[in-house]
């Protein structure tokens, strides 16, 4: 993890309020948020995946990078305060060590799913239904093309 406050102290702060959204699902991307203070949870098609209070933990990194909507709504619960990158890729490309943060970050979420589609696919190889596909659908993740 990254010192946030030293590494992003040139970036303008923004405050939220309690279930106040901060990303929204589908919206366009653009800006880049790295959590100062406070806990925010995400949502995915209206469904709690997970909370987040890590102080640096970046947001909206997948739709900036892949020039896409974003995939998941981000809202505050409780205040919560981020720096905020505007102008994502001009601030990557000027902050290596931010960079290597994020890929780091992402690493991480790619080897936890990997490894639960790993888990999943030695549970249910040999079905006919559904289930079954999971070697599929991990075989397809890991050879993605561009």
């Amino acid at each position: 993890m990254i010192d946030v406050d030293c590494k992003c102290s040139d970036l303008p702060i923004r405050s939220y309020k309690d279930s106040e959204l901060i990303i929204r699902e589908g919206g366009a991307a653009g800006a880049l948020y790295f959590l100062k203070e406070g806990t925010v949870s995400i949502y995915s098609k209206g469904e709690h995946v997970t909370d987040v209070s890590d102080k640096g933990s970046v947001f909206g990194e997948v739709a900036v990078l892949l020039e896409r909507p974003a995939m998941a709504d981000v809202r505050a619960q409780g205040d919560a305060s981020f720096y905020v990158a505007e102008d994502a890729e001009a601030y990557l490309q000027s902050s290596p060590e931010v960079m290597l943060h994020i890929a780091k970050s992402l690493a991480k979420k790619i080897d936890f799913m990997s490894a639960y589609l790993s888990d999943l696919k030695k549970q249910y190889s040999g079905q006919d239904d559904h289930l079954g596909m999971v070697g599929d659908v991990l075989d397809s993740l890991l050879n993605a093309k561009e």
